[in-house]
C-alpha cells in the first residue's frame, strides 16, 4: 500500500528541493536555501555576495520506515 505524502513536507521551510534520490531503504533530498542574503552572526551585517559553497549531510528520522538524508548545499558569504 502506497502512503500519499508531498517530498516538500520532509523539508525544513526555508528550503528548496533541487532533486531526489530514491532507494529502496533510503530517501536523499539535495536542497538548498531559497534566501538570496544571510546575515552575519557576529554583526547581523547582510551580505548577498557568495565566497564559496560546499555540502554538509544532515540525517533526519525516518520515514515510512525509510531513512531520510538531506544533501543541504551551504553558501558562506563574505
Amino acid at each position: 500500500m502506497r502512503t500519499g505524502f508531498q517530498i516538500s513536507s520532509l523539508v525544513p521551510s526555508g528550503l528548496v528541493v533541487d532533486g531526489v534520490s530514491d532507494s529502496m531503504d533510503s530517501l536523499i533530498l539535495s536542497v538548498r536555501s531559497e534566501a538570496a542574503e544571510a546575515r552575519c552572526p557576529l554583526c547581523a551585517t547582510a551580505s548577498s555576495r557568495i565566497h564559496s559553497r560546499y555540502v554538509r549531510h544532515v540525517a533526519d528520522l525516518p520515514s515510512a520506515g525509510r531513512k531520510v538524508r538531506l544533501r543541504l548545499l551551504t553558501r558562506r558569504f563574505t
